[in-house]
């Protein structure tokens, strides 16, 4: 009997208490560092440099995207 029980537990009951342990735990990390609010703002402009709408000719319209992208990776790399 006593090792039915060794075996049932080492084979199905531990792994099922340790899985739920670990998803705790990460579930605990994520919280504590707000991993979803970090995802969900990775790519928002950093500080809102150039979001605003840019009128004007083909030249002024790609040097404003091209910051926006520059601006949207250092908020990456920050956050």
């Amino acid at each position: 009997m006593f090792i039915v029980g060794l075996l049932r537990w080492w084979y199905f009951e531990g792994w099922k208490k340790r899985a739920s342990h670990l998803m705790s735990n990460i579930e605990s990390l994520m919280d504590y560092f707000s991993i979803g609010l970090l995802l969900k703002t990775m790519f928002y402009l950093f500080r809102q440099d150039g979001a605003e709408k840019v009128r004007g000719s083909l030249d002024v319209k790609v040097k404003a995207f091209f910051g926006r992208i520059i601006s949207r990776a250092i908020g990456a790399m920050i956050r």
